[in-house]
């Protein structure tokens, strides 16, 4: 399964999901993740504005004890 999250406006989304293969035992080594990586990309190339805000969390460390 594949689920893809479009925020429409301030505090709405529209959640999509769709089957990457039916059959996952007839396919070759890494080929669902090639896959779930191709439709990603697309994701985030359409809203980057969602996604890049994620990068942020692990910019800082935090303080020692």
């Amino acid at each position: 399964m594949y689920v893809t999250v479009n925020r429409v406006k301030r505090g709405y989304y529209e959640v999509h999901s769709e089957i990457l293969v039916s059959d996952p035992k007839n396919t070759k080594e890494g080929e669902i993740s090639e896959l779930h990586t191709r439709k990603l990309e697309v994701d985030i190339k359409a809203q980057p504005e969602v996604w890049l805000w994620s990068h942020r969390r692990w910019k800082h460390k935090r303080p020692k004890a």
